[in-house]
């Protein structure tokens, strides 16, 4: 029996591979035993539905995934957050949605890809497709716009009170993409572009606290003035909604055509406006009445009175000439 000293594995695997009668038995086993389990991952590897390979239909299981854990909690990481922020929640739906569509966007490059479509001609080709889309919705991209720029500065909200550049007014009930609703005080409701609030002038009277009431009363010539903005102070000082601060005005404004036209101006509460003006005027015609304080009109008698005084005169002075 032969003891070998000192060998180590090197020296050990140099002696195998060169005694042939034990090197020739373990490259059969080697040999054996590769190609079974290359024959098996090569099978699997070469399965193929159509002409997707099995690496192919992988890669689109992957995205697929991946999409899907990317909507599901990134974007409900993103929705906690600006749940959290005081941005409009208009504008949070608006941003949400887009990040899910750059999302779904590119989950599809990354699968048609796979499917071994060219990606960087379909880029160009939607990039030319959405130039084209665009300048054929351009009103549409344009009311787009304005109300995220709407929803972002906040010129008004819902619940205020607002008045738009051609005259209608009313409480804004919702504040969309496209449109903008309110709804007037005769209850209509109304939906304007928000191209055009954008473009026009938006007066918001909720913004303040206080609002003006702001009106010219017209008195007949021979109506005595002191008692008139007497009536009308008494008024003023009886009601409780109307603020100290800034004082009440009530003075002559100017010397109309047919009346006498009396300034007055005082200060409510915003929510109470419409409340004291309509009972302001209410009391003030029947202070007016009961004082025999006349209010007077141009009625169509007046005019064609003036009219016919006119004609007769004119025919009176071509006869003199």
């Amino acid at each position: 029996m032969v003891f070998i000293k000192n060998v180590n594995a090197a020296s050990l695997l140099e002696a195998i591979e060169n005694d042939p009668v034990i090197s020739q038995p373990v490259e059969s086993t080697i040999e054996k035993i590769t190609p079974q389990n290359d024959s098996l991952f090569s099978k699997i590897m070469r399965f193929s539905i159509g002409q997707f390979s099995m690496a192919d239909l992988l890669q689109i299981i992957l995205s697929i995934i991946i999409v899907a854990l990317l909507i599901k909690y990134f974007v409900g990481f993103l929705r906690k957050i600006l749940s959290k922020t005081k941005i409009d929640i208009g504008l949070q739906g608006f941003l949400l949605s887009m990040v899910k569509g750059v999302i779904y966007v590119i989950g599809a490059l990354v699968i048609l890809e796979a499917l071994g479509f060219p990606i960087t001609e379909l880029v160009a080709i939607i990039g030319v497709l959405g130039l084209a889309i665009s300048l054929s919705i351009q009103d549409f991209m344009t009311n787009l716009m304005s109300g995220l720029t709407i929803l972002a500065s906040k010129p008004y909200v819902i619940g205020d009170f607002i008045e738009v550049s051609d005259g209608a007014s009313g409480i804004v009930e919702r504040i969309g993409l496209l449109y903008t609703e309110f709804k007037s005080i005769d209850e209509k409701v109304l939906y304007i572009p928000n191209g055009l609030m954008s473009s026009g002038k938006i007066i918001n009277y909720s913004r303040s606290s206080t609002r003006k009431i702001d009106m010219m009363i017209g008195v007949a010539y021979d109506t005595d003035i002191d008692l008139a903005k007497e009536i009308i102070n008494t008024i003023l000082n009886n009601d409780e909604r109307v603020l100290p601060e800034p004082e009440p005005m009530v003075r002559l404004r100017a010397f109309g055509q047919i009346s006498l036209d009396i300034l007055v101006r005082f200060s409510v509460a915003s929510s109470d406006y419409f409340s004291v003006l309509f009972d302001f005027n209410e009391e003030l015609l029947r202070q007016f009445r009961k004082n025999n304080i006349t209010i007077p009109l141009i009625t169509n008698r007046d005019i064609q009175i003036k009219n016919r005084k006119a004609e007769v005169s004119h025919d009176f002075r071509e006869c003199n000439e």
